[in-house]
């Protein structure tokens, strides 16, 4: 649309120049800007942010491997989240986000039941990896 065709334009104009004049400075940073989707607050927050869950996920894993003596368990824990996820909620998931307007279908009627069949054998799978 109308963004696509002016950071075209921006990018077609900043290659035919060797030296980008103040104006087109201010609509590279503006257009940089605009491309910052994923970022949320200045830069320093998003920067502080990623270190603390970088942290977090480092002080878990190093935790795990101090409190289990086997990995098996871990693997176990990791086969029985996934799997339920992978083979039951994401598919349905999906088919939800990508047909919205079929909700009285009977192929809407089947992804609902395996979605809560899904979400019942995560836990259950959990806990019998727990308990056995």
């Amino acid at each position: 649309g109308e963004i696509e065709s002016k950071d075209t334009t921006l990018v077609s104009s900043l290659t035919r120049k060797s030296v980008a004049l103040p104006e087109d400075r201010s609509r590279i940073q503006r257009a940089l800007l605009r491309l910052r989707t994923y970022s949320f607050g200045s830069k320093f927050e998003t920067q502080r942010r990623r270190v603390a869950i970088t942290l977090g996920f480092i002080a878990f894993t190093t935790l795990i491997g101090l409190v289990l003596d086997d990995i098996g368990k871990v693997v176990d824990l990791i086969g029985s989240v996934c799997g339920s996820m992978i083979a039951f909620a994401f598919p349905c998931w999906a088919y939800f986000k990508l047909f919205p307007d079929r909700r009285s279908s009977p192929f809407s009627i089947i992804s609902s039941a395996l979605l809560v069949l899904g979400l019942v054998l995560i836990p259950l799978g959990v806990a019998l990896t727990v308990l056995f």
